[in-house]
C-alpha cells in the first residue's frame, strides 16, 4: 500500500511509482500533484486493485488507456482532476477491454465490476 493522501505534495508524480510492482493500493488523493500521467506511472502495477488520485486539480492530460490492462483494478477515483478521456476509459472498462475480476474475493467487499469515480 502506498498512502500519501492529504500531504499537499506539489510536484509531478514520480514515474518510479510504476516500479513498485507489488502494490495493491495507491492513494495519492488530496494533494497538489501536477502534470500528466504517463504509461510509466501505473502500467507495471499488475496487482493494483485500488487507485485514488482524486482532488489533484493540476493533474492533466488524458487518462492512460494502459490502465485498462490492469487485470486487478476494481476501483479508480479521478474526481476533481484535470484528466480527460475518463468517459472513454469507463466505457472501455465496462466493455470488457479490462480483465477486471469477475468475482470479488470472499474476504473483502470489492465490487465485481470496476468502480470509476469521476
Amino acid at each position: 500500500m502506498l498512502a500519501l493522501q492529504h500531504n499537499s505534495f506539489g510536484w509531478s508524480l514520480p514515474p518510479e511509482i510504476g516500479k513498485c510492482e507489488a502494490l495493491k493500493t495507491v492513494d495519492l488523493s488530496r494533494n497538489h500533484f501536477r502534470g500528466e500521467l504517463s504509461i510509466d506511472h501505473f502500467s507495471n502495477l499488475q496487482y493494483l486493485e485500488h487507485l485514488n488520485i482524486s482532488d489533484n486539480v493540476r493533474i492533466s492530460g488524458r487518462l492512460p488507456r494502459s490502465l485498462c490492462q490492469l487485470r486487478s483494478l476494481v476501483f479508480l477515483d479521478v474526481s476533481s482532476t484535470g484528466l480527460e478521456g475518463v468517459d472513454e476509459f469507463a466505457a472501455a472498462m465496462h466493455d470488457g477491454q479490462s480483465a477486471a475480476q469477475s468475482e470479488p474475493p470472499k474476504d473483502r467487499n470489492i465490487p465485481s465490476t470496476p468502480v470509476i469515480s469521476t
